[in-house]
């Protein structure tokens, strides 16, 4: 799946096929306007699956703590501190097109996303289900991080199942933002208490280590030097003369 941007019709037409997002502008544009309808959903498909989402608490010593989906929708208490996840920081978005995407904005998913935690795997089935049967959205991808057969190590134990999805609802044409793909993690409720921001720090740091060596074998010293910013905001050392080696022979083996 991809991003993109479907043209208003002409004439009256109806089923333009639309274009990929060009520009990281456009795609922080839909986000902002997909955000509330993607909120909106989760906690609906939650209330009807039994699925908890993650506020936040005066306790210092637990900052994260999972609560009822429908106590939220009741408007009660835990609904003023329901912790939703932000867009993803452009710096972060940025990097990780250059690295991973060579440019493209249009393959970046997970801009707008959303987490719903539960405390069994027949009720995250369940949601799942829900999910397919709405009628307002489309499921263009599932990842099942689940699976006895994935390899938790490289993602350091970390379980889910991730849904990508675009709304196809009457609001989300009306908004022009049926073109853009959200990410949906349903993750176990002992995975899901536990992923605070220090922890989800951690593992940025932990991926960064991973992407900068990439960055450092594939880009140009030059271009490096140009973008301190990319990877990391401390000072870079100057590129070594293993790391020209690499530059070079992926320039030659490009052309």
């Amino acid at each position: 799946p991809q991003h993109t941007v479907v043209p208003e019709p002409e004439d009256g037409a109806e089923g333009a096929s639309g274009v990929p997002v060009q520009s990281l502008d456009q795609l922080y544009t839909q986000a902002k306007a997909v955000q509330l309808l993607l909120r909106e959903k989760v906690t609906r498909v939650a209330v009807l699956s039994g699925g908890y989402l993650r506020a936040r608490l005066a306790d210092p010593d637990r900052p994260v703590q999972l609560v009822l989906a429908s106590e939220e929708e009741e408007g009660g208490e835990e609904a003023q501190r329901v912790l939703w996840t932000p867009l993803k920081p452009p710096d972060r978005a940025l990097s990780k097109v250059l690295v991973r995407y060579n440019g493209d904005p249009s393959q970046l998913l997970d801009v707008c996303r959303e987490m719903v935690a539960f405390g069994s795997v027949g009720d995250m089935g369940k949601c799942l289900r829900e999910l397919a049967a709405d009628p307002d959205i489309r499921i263009l991808r599932v990842k099942n991080r689940m699976s006895k057969l994935q390899d938790a190590v490289g993602s350091n134990g970390f379980r889910y199942v991730l849904v990508n999805l675009a709304f196809q609802s009457k609001e989300a044409r009306a908004l022009a933002v049926q073109g853009h793909v959200c990410e949906l993690l349903l993750l176990p409720s002992a995975i899901a208490s536990r992923l605070t921001p220090e922890a989800h720090e951690r593992l940025l740091k932990l991926r960064a280590l991973t992407e900068d060596r990439s960055v450092v074998r594939c880009v140009p010293p030059m271009v490096l030097r140009c973008l301190p910013w990319l990877v990391t905001t401390e000072a870079r050392p100057e590129p070594s003369e293993l790391d020209h080696q690499h530059a070079r022979r992926s320039l030659v083996n490009s052309e």
